[in-house]
């Protein structure tokens, strides 16, 4: 394989320090040509030694660490370049290595050598991935998870498990004429409690969020009353235009909040009422529709005013729905009798009882959070249920079952699961794993 390298820090920016990775078969030897030092120790593996980069034109204080094959992240041979992360040498540090006989790296090309040379299963190499790109505390720790290799474990054991079962399955075969329905028994049972465990990883609900995805919460009601001022309440900035005019909201305004340990996508939307007005129009429906992947609506009023005809409408069109109805000026004096149970009262001007909202806010979507199981990618969630579902119609027709369809569904279990790790994985669903990383990684 052709020696590679790629800037493994930030693309594109300046840093305090910039990050240049080598990998493959030539490596040190293109390290040696564009770093020296006199440490004695220089290009001892692991150890990482000072000195300077050979450059035209440019003198950098460098750090190179040599990772030899196979203790590295790749597998293979790999030098890292550490200097001060300015644009014009980086530029220049990757110009020489690339003289030098390495070749610019592809996309995840390094977790990529590292999965084929048996250093990451895909999942593991999936979490590293997903790590970078965490949006949330949730999604980090299930990367975290991923990428350390305690689910790829856990699969392991599974499908040991399962091996053991078939194995046992596969004597009862064997000996057939001595068959009788118990000696399946133990078999069942290795195969119950993969089952189990498998189900422990899935999402819990079809809305539990996956692949790092964050709860959505969305801010509807009828014009002018105080979403705006709620979202601007909720992110504590004056992110939307709040006026006295209705309809000032006529486009989807979005930005992520931060409460406590989860961070949720949140969602201003034009105020929604029968409206003849084209451009007002368009916004209402945009606002409909965001309600469609909604997981917690926040269904806002203005307590010092008469509840509309258009309200009414709009609560019984999401009261089947993750709803926290809120009521907005909380200091009015209410003169009318609420419909329906009340969640909460706010001020989104003075910020009073936001707090509370928030805490209500974070009691329901942190649920939502959790739900997502185990895995960071539909790809994943995808094999292990289709693995679940195999197992769980084992268990459920047992009965009915003879013991040579049994072994055989075992295998298509077995089969996706292995699917899932990357022993079988086609090479189409491999590239399509690569192809979503950062060059470096």
């Amino acid at each position: 394989m052709q020696t590679i390298a790629a800037l493994s820090t930030a693309q594109n920016t300046s840093g305090a320090i910039a990050v240049v990775r080598i990998s493959g078969e030539t490596a040190l030897d293109t390290a040696r040509q564009v770093f020296s030092s006199k440490d004695k120790r220089a290009f001892e593996p692991r150890y990482a030694c000072v000195g300077n980069l050979i450059l035209d034109g440019i003198k950098e204080k460098a750090v190179c660490i040599y990772f030899k094959a196979p203790l590295s992240y790749t597998g293979e041979d790999v030098c890292e370049l550490q200097f001060h992360g300015g644009t014009a040498v980086t530029r220049a540090v990757l110009h020489g290595v690339f003289t030098h006989g390495a070749t610019p790296a592809k996309p995840g090309e390094f977790t990529m050598r590292a999965f084929f040379n048996g250093k990451l299963s895909l999942t593991e190499a999936e979490g590293i991935a997903d790590i970078i790109n965490a949006q949330s505390d949730t999604g980090a720790k299930r990367a975290n998870a991923l990428a350390g290799g305690k689910i790829h474990k856990t699969l392991e054991d599974i499908k040991q498990n399962l091996y053991g079962a078939k194995a046992q399955l596969e004597v009862i075969l064997d000996y057939g004429e001595d068959f009788n329905a118990e000696m399946r028994d133990p078999s069942l049972l290795k195969i119950s409690e993969s089952l189990k465990t498998l189900k422990a990883l899935l999402p819990k609900t079809d809305s539990g969020k996956c692949y790092d995805e964050v709860p959505k919460a969305v801010i509807i009601g009828s014009p002018n009353a105080g979403k705006s001022s709620l979202l601007n309440a909720l992110l504590k900035d004056n992110r939307a235009i709040v006026t006295a005019v209705p309809g000032t909201t006529r486009d989807v305004l979005r930005d992520n909040l931060k409460i406590g340990d989860i961070t949720v996508a949140l969602s201003d939307t034009a105020g929604i009422r029968n409206s003849t007005d084209e451009i007002e129009t368009q916004g209402i429906k945009r606002a409909q529709s965001e309600l469609k992947s909604a997981d917690l609506i926040l269904l806002i009023f203005d307590l010092s005013v008469k509840l509309s005809e258009d309200f009414s409408e709009l609560y019984n069109t999401v009261s089947a729905q993750n709803v926290l109805l809120v009521g907005n000026k909380s200091d009015a004096e209410i003169t009318q009798n609420l419909p329906f149970a009340l969640d909460i009262k706010v001020s989104a001007k003075s910020g009073d009882g936001i707090e509370n909202l928030e805490k209500l806010i974070y009691s329901r979507l942190k649920t939502v959070s959790e739900a997502g199981g185990a895995f960071t990618r539909e790809r994943q969630v995808i094999a292990a249920k289709a693995a679940y579902a195999t197992l769980a119609d084992i268990i459920e027709k047992a009965e009915f079952y003879t013991t040579d369809i049994i072994c055989a569904l075992l295998n298509t279990a077995l089969a996706r699961l292995a699917e899932l790790s990357g022993e079988n994985a086609s090479d189409e669903v491999i590239t399509a794993v690569f192809a979503s990383f950062c060059i470096g990684k």
